[in-house]
């Protein structure tokens, strides 16, 4: 919203150009032009009337402000007139005025001839948003621009670098303009006026051969950017709330909304966030899709932003803060960024300026001090000429003295003569002792001002020593920054090398897992042949058990002379009988028990495991007879053991076929012993 003050500077710019004399003041003829044209624009015909109460004939501009400012801009009874529209048509008339003044200017017409009159309207108005306030008055003086207008040259410098970066130019760095011994009094060395501000501009600007219309460019993103209180623009990327997809919007943040558009011409406004107190931007780390994501908390929902980089991403998550930060004060967001820049520099210059002040105080107190040594050391140099002059004096009038005591009395006076010369050279040395005692004074002085001189040039020297230890400092650190940048980038190649070399044993591990399922693949078919080979044998097993029970008749109940044979031979007991039973059944002792063992060994090449559990059922019989059982039960209870023990085997090999395969290898004995 315009104000007072804006309309205020741009008049003074109005009437400074037609100001005649050196005294600032301009005649009321002149003035009314300005006036008519000023009332013309708030509505007021014959606003040049009010110039005619006083009796003055030429007037101050705070004296005309003063007249016009209650009767016209700002009446007291009525709604400030001063609108938006009324505020930009006060300052076409005002720069229509001074524009003709400010060409005339051989200075500025040398420097900024390729600048056409729109771009140093807009340029006008951007120092007078930036003229200086007193920051020593009163609360009211901060929001008062102090006259002449002018711009602190570290403010123009920072402009002159923000049209360069609009304009996708890297920014230069705003030089720091600090007080020094050399300043006098006169004026203010930090300040420029608005001839000089145009000069900066252009030298800083177009130092790297930027054309008038990119310069332009610049010019008009800076103007808009400070005058309608815009914090940031920029391109970014939203993520779409009933559409689910990611859009490019054109983004202009203020300090109390944000508002984003379809592009940089801003035409379509496609939506607005309002700046309040529960906005807060936040940094979301890539984890998946977008990279530089920011979640933006606003009061009714919650935006999901992408930049483009990492630095883009800080700067908007910096200016989003800041818009929080101010959110809730009054003013523009520009007048009180520019109001702590000044504070800040004016704290530096008056810090800097307080150690000068105190340097040239010390060497003042110095060289009054040197002076003081010398006018001391001329005395003392013209009561020595003195001293000498009477002794000169003394010298003659003892000879005179001499003479004419000697011619009185030869003797009286030769003793009187050294009786005087004694007393003389005694006055003599106590003069020369004291003259003495005052020189080594003197010396002493000097030395004790030579020793003050030597402190404050070691102090001197210390100070320049810590200062290099900061640049030093300052070196290592961007060293340091530097090589640990390297190694980031070396961690990246070796963590680059590693994941290809991760992905060629992926690869053989893959073919190594082919192979494996292949080999797989092979020992399936050989255990379904075997499984096909353990039923075929089973099968046969069960057959031949059938052959064998059915023409099977029992014994006659004779008592077994030897209860350790049976009726299938002499029961085995250790490994060595076992042995020795091999032995007997391949040699075919008998023909009963050699068609036995045929069988048997037929079994047991079959499958071992069934031939050890019969050997064990044997084994069991045996020991049954031996203790006093009758021949018939023995008998029966071989049979029925041997065919339980016989169906036991087979049905453990259908339960656990691993079992089967992985005791093939075990010894007789550890098999008669599993199944006992």
């Amino acid at each position: 919203m315009p104000s007072l003050e804006d309309t205020r500077r741009s008049i003074w710019h109005a009437f400074t150009a037609l100001a005649r004399g050196e005294d600032g003041q301009v005649a009321k003829s002149r003035l009314k032009v300005l006036t008519n044209s000023i009332g013309r624009a708030l509505g007021s015909q014959k606003a040049e009337e009010i110039l005619e109460d006083g009796e003055e004939d030429n007037l101050s501009f705070s004296k005309y402000f003063s007249i016009i400012s209650p009767k016209l801009l700002q009446p007291e009874e009525k709604e400030s007139p001063l609108t938006p529209t009324v505020c930009t048509e006060i300052d076409k008339i005002c720069w229509m005025l001074c524009e003709a003044h400010y060409h005339k200017n051989s200075k500025l017409f040398q420097h900024a001839s390729s600048l056409n009159g729109d771009d140093l309207c807009k340029l006008w108005k951007v120092f007078n948003f930036l003229a200086k306030v007193d920051l020593d008055g009163t609360e009211d003086s901060l929001n008062t621009a102090t006259l002449p207008l002018r711009v602190d040259i570290e403010e123009a410098h920072r402009i002159a670098s923000l049209i360069r970066q609009a304009v996708g130019y890297s920014p230069v760095g705003v030089p720091l303009i600090n007080p020094s011994e050399d300043d006098d009094d006169e004026g203010d060395k930090f300040a420029v006026d608005f001839v000089e501000f145009i000069v900066i501009m252009c030298t800083v600007v177009m130092e790297q051969g930027l054309t008038s219309d990119v310069m332009r460019q610049g010019i008009n993103s800076v103007k808009e950017e400070i005058l309608n209180d815009i914090i940031k623009k920029g391109y970014l990327e939203k993520f779409g709330n009933q559409v689910t997809n990611w859009k490019r919007r054109w983004f202009r943040l203020s300090a109390k909304e944000c508002q984003y558009f379809t592009s940089n011409l801003e035409k379509e406004m496609k939506g607005t966030i309002e700046v309040c107190a529960n906005f807060k931007p936040e940094s979301v780390q890539n984890r998946s899709g977008k990279q530089f994501k920011i979640k933006l908390r606003a009061s009714n929902r919650t935006y999901e932003l992408a930049a483009s980089d990492l630095r883009t991403r800080n700067e908007w998550v910096t200016a989003l803060q800041k818009a929080a930060d101010y959110c809730g004060q009054q003013g523009s967001y520009q007048k009180c960024e520019l109001m702590e820049r000044e504070k800040a520099r004016k704290a530096r210059r008056d810090k800097l300026s307080d150690e000068l002040d105190g340097k040239s105080a010390m060497r003042a107190q110095l060289k009054n001090r040197d002076k003081q040594l010398e006018h001391e050391m001329e005395e003392r140099m013209k009561d020595k000429t003195l001293l000498e002059m009477r002794e000169q004096e003394l010298e003659a009038e003892r000879l005179a003295r001499l003479g004419v005591e000697a011619r009185l009395a030869e003797e009286e006076a030769a003793l009187e003569a050294e009786r005087l010369r004694l007393k003389e050279l005694e006055e003599i040395r106590a003069i020369l002792e004291r003259l003495l005692e005052e020189e080594r004074q003197a010396k002493r002085d000097e030395e004790i001002v030579r020793n003050l001189q030597a402190r404050i040039l070691m102090e001197e020297t210390e100070k320049r020593e810590q200062l290099e230890m900061l640049r030093n400092e300052q070196e290592r650190l961007f060293q340091q920054e530097r090589e640990e940048r390297e190694g980031l980038e070396r961690r990246a190649e070796e963590t680059m090398a590693l994941l290809s070399r991760t992905q060629h044993q992926l690869n053989l591990l893959a073919q190594e897992r082919q192979q494996a399922d292949q080999q797989i693949k092979e020992a399936e078919e050989k255990m379904r042949l075997a499984e096909e080979e353990r039923q075929k044998m089973q099968e046969r097993l069960r057959l031949r058990e059938m052959s064998t029970s059915v023409g099977l008749r029992q014994p006659k109940p004779t008592p077994n002379p030897n209860p350790f044979v049976t009726h299938r031979g002499r029961g085995a007991f250790t490994a060595a009988d076992f042995a020795r039973k091999n032995l007997e059944n391949s040699a075919g002792l008998d023909d009963t028990n050699g068609h036995n063992t045929t069988d048997a060994a037929e079994t047991d090449s079959v499958n071992p495991i069934a031939g050890a559990f019969m050997e064990a059922d044997f084994s069991r019989k045996n020991l049954e007879n031996s203790a006093g059982l009758d021949d018939t039960n023995g008998h029966n209870t071989a049979c029925a053991a041997d065919t339980d023990s016989v169906k036991n085997n087979f049905e453990n090999q259908e339960g656990s076929e691993d079992n089967a395969t992985s005791r093939q290898d075990i010894p007789l004995q550890q098999a008669v012993e599993q199944e006992d």
